[in-house]
Parts: structure tokens; C-alpha cells; sequence
């Protein structure tokens, strides 16, 4: 199967624009990956989009925006050990109170 424009766009991104390009170091990249793994996760669940099917064409605004909605209300069970897993993102930092930090 050919690699779509999306897949080859990723791929330099993570291989060549962030470590060599950007010099960023590997915790970021990481982040950056596992980011992506939601985005595809997403596609896949809610959008009815195969990753090996994801275009530069499917990632609109509106896509990226209910993708966004969705890591802040979304719980789901790791494939592993079936544990729910809830991640909460924040935006800005100087909207945590001193009581969430300390949470953390």
C-alpha cells in the first residue's frame, strides 16, 4: 500500500524536523509521538478513519477541534491491562489553582 501524503508528512516530522531541524530533545519528540497515537486513535474510533487512510485532506480545523474536545472528555481502557485511563489536558498553566498542582 502506498504511504499517504499524511503518513510521509509525520514521519519527517518526527524524524527529521524535530531532532535535526529543531533540535528538541527525545522526552519531546516522545510527546509529540504519543500525541499522534491519540490523533490516530481518534481517527480510527470516532471518525471511522483507518490511520493508513488519514490525509493532509481529513485533518481540518473541525477535525482537530473534536479531536481536542475529545482528549479533555474522553476515558478509555488500556489494551494491556484494561485499567481506565483518563487524560487531562490543560492549556495554560496559570489557570491551575495551587491546590490541582500540589494533586499532582
Amino acid at each position: 500500500m502506498k504511504p499517504t501524503d499524511f503518513s510521509m508528512h509525520l514521519t519527517a516530522f518526527l524524524s527529521d524536523y524535530l531532532p535535526v531541524q529543531k533540535n528538541v530533545s527525545r522526552n519531546t519528540i516522545k510527546s509529540y509521538r504519543d500525541t499522534f497515537k491519540l490523533l490516530l486513535l481518534f481517527c480510527e474510533k470516532e471518525e471511522a478513519i483507518p490511520a493508513e487512510k488519514i490525509t493532509m485532506k481529513n485533518l481540518s480545523s473541525d477535525l482537530v477541534g473534536r479531536f481536542l474536545n475529545w482528549l479533555e472528555i474522553y476515558k478509555y481502557f488500556d489494551e494491556v491491562n484494561q485499567e481506565p485511563v483518563v487524560y487531562h489536558w490543560t492549556y495554560k498553566l496559570d489557570e491551575i489553582s495551587a491546590e490541582e498542582a500540589n494533586a499532582y
